[in-house]
């Protein structure tokens, strides 16, 4: 089978498991580039007045980090560079921990919990909110070039600012993968056209007024501009995407995490917007 045609193509392109076995591709590339991204404090009113849907189409990368409990938000704001732009920073936003100091924040957390103690658990949520902006204690910088010293602006290739990567080993693994200390994440991810997005966020911020403690880490929105994908959630249209992620108990079916009311309720109202 030969798939040659510009409507065939956008029609795998984000399925290309549906041709089976791939033995010859030819695929259009661009050239090499950088990013150049900047992370901010700012308050939440840029979700409310307008500003947000320009800023997402004006940057070629674009990202927010909601904290409801202070009111502010984290923007990364991105741009392409030329290939030799000074700088190679890489992003540290998934990493490597000590697995006795996981262990300890397993238990602390689900401490926390057990004792609805929100104000240790907006404690956590201020410390994940200053480390994505600025130079922190207790963890690797967001950005950086030698893995301690912050980068913010930070530049480098958009493979190793856009993701991160976490390997185990003796001493150091990942959250997720500590045996019977490990943190499992309930992680909710719903997408929404670009459109829409002052009337989301409005419905968010409206239910979690009877909640002033929600997710240790915010709402995690992603900004992505219309695709010609017909499988890709912006196929047609500019489009976000909303997510959080809640630690899960050590017994999830007899001891339910803080606030899941108010995550599925965020859910069954949110989900009519799609």
């Amino acid at each position: 089978m030969h798939v040659t045609s510009e409507e065939d193509v956008n029609a795998f392109r984000v399925h290309l498991g549906l041709l089976g076995i791939v033995i010859d591709v030819r695929l259009k590339t661009i050239p090499l580039v950088k990013l150049t991204v900047v992370n901010i404090l700012e308050r939440d009113s840029i979700l409310f007045d307008g500003r947000v849907p320009d800023l997402a189409r004006k940057f070629d990368v674009y990202q927010l980090w909601w904290f409801p409990n202070s009111d502010q938000v984290v923007t990364a704001s991105g741009t392409f560079a030329q290939p030799h732009t000074p700088g190679n920073a890489s992003s540290n936003f998934i990493f490597s921990e000590l697995r006795f100091g996981l262990a300890q924040s397993r238990r602390a957390f689900e401490f926390l919990q057990g004792t609805r103690n929100t104000v240790a658990l907006d404690a956590f949520g201020e410390f994940a909110k200053n480390s994505l902006y600025t130079s922190v204690v207790g963890k690797p910088q967001i950005y950086s070039e030698d893995g301690e010293t912050l980068s913010n602006p930070a530049t480098g290739f958009p493979w190793r600012l856009q993701s991160s990567s976490c390997v185990s080993s003796t001493y150091d693994t990942c959250s997720w993968d500590n045996g019977q200390d490990s943190i499992y994440p309930d992680e909710v991810s719903l997408a929404f056209d670009l459109a829409k997005f002052g009337r989301v966020m409005t419905v968010i911020k409206t239910r979690l007024r009877a909640s002033p403690y929600f997710s240790l880490f915010g709402f995690f929105i992603r900004f992505m501009k219309s695709s010609p994908s017909l499988a890709s959630l912006s196929s047609g249209r500019d489009s976000f995407t909303v997510g959080w992620i809640t630690p899960i108990r050590e017994d999830p079916y007899n001891t339910a995490s803080d606030q899941i009311g108010i995550s599925q309720a965020l859910i069954q109202e949110l989900v009519g917007f799609g």
